[in-house]
């Protein structure tokens, strides 16, 4: 029985279950779920979580700690990767219908509306801006794959927000962790301080250490819109206070802000 706080420590039982192990005696995957705090955030509840264990010959070491777990990484053998994920999503075998047509996480008449008026818009974060209001109530996220029916979706739906705005997303996948390494290696994204960030810009606490972290969209006076974990669906949520107090403070992790300087 694998302890989680060997790899990250304050999970305490109430917070995490595990979903499956699967390998043999040698060679094992052990799939966690890390749980929300519901009484976080004014009840919207803090995003969960995966981690991903391997265990070989009796020595355990954490692989992934994020939003999500996947992609999966290349050296864990197909026949493994197939198993995990079936475990998680049994109906769905392949990532790439995460973007496809063939699950709209959005009518068709809401995002030809709000194409026709950001094509009016001149800056970038006018139309980020513009698609996160349009999107509240609207973009659901209960259908994505690997999301656990959307409770894991904030990087997909920021990443799908800024698709819709500009033609093509952050980059990071389903993960924070992997989210904020694009937004710091690429020369397309210009990190800014809090008291420079507008309407339009991108607000990102990553995940560290396994204390699972957020992403989300700056709004007008302080508000914040992100995927509610609570309601699988793109809300406005937060304002910059209770995210400060909840992912700075409690979670103690970084809270940073991205403008995208080129489409």
């Amino acid at each position: 029985m694998i302890n989680i706080n060997d790899f990250l420590p304050g999970y305490t039982e109430d917070l995490y279950k595990e979903l499956g192990t699967i390998g043999n005696e040698n060679t094992s995957y052990t799939v966690l779920e890390l749980l929300s705090d519901t009484n976080d955030i004014e009840n919207e509840g803090s995003n969960g979580g995966l981690a991903l264990i391997k265990t070989e010959n009796g020595v355990s070491e954490l692989l992934i700690a994020d939003n999500s777990i996947f992609p999966l990484p290349n050296f864990i053998p197909d026949n493994i990767v197939q198993k995990i994920e079936s475990l998680l999503e049994p109906e769905i075998k392949d990532i790439a219908v995460v973007w496809s047509a063939k699950l709209p996480p959005i009518s068709l008449e809401v995002l030809n509306n709000i194409q026709q008026e950001i094509a009016k818009l001149l800056t970038i974060n006018e139309k980020i801006h513009y698609v996160a209001q349009e999107c509240v109530d609207k973009l659901i996220s209960k259908n994505i794959p690997y999301t656990n029916n959307g409770r894991l979706a904030c990087a997909w739906a920021v990443n799908y927000v800024v698709k819709i705005a500009l033609g093509r997303n952050l980059g990071g996948d389903l993960g924070t962790a992997v989210m904020i390494q694009k937004l710091e290696q690429s020369s397309r994204y210009q990190e800014i301080s809090q008291s420079e960030a507008t309407a339009g810009t991108i607000i990102i606490s990553p995940t560290t250490q396994g204390r699972i972290g957020h992403v989300g969209v700056v709004g007008n006076q302080n508000q914040i819109y992100s995927n509610s974990s609570a309601a699988a669906m793109w809300k406005q949520n937060h304002t910059l206070v209770s995210w400060s107090n909840y992912y700075g403070v409690k979670q103690r992790l970084s809270v940073r802000f991205f403008n995208i300087i080129n489409e």
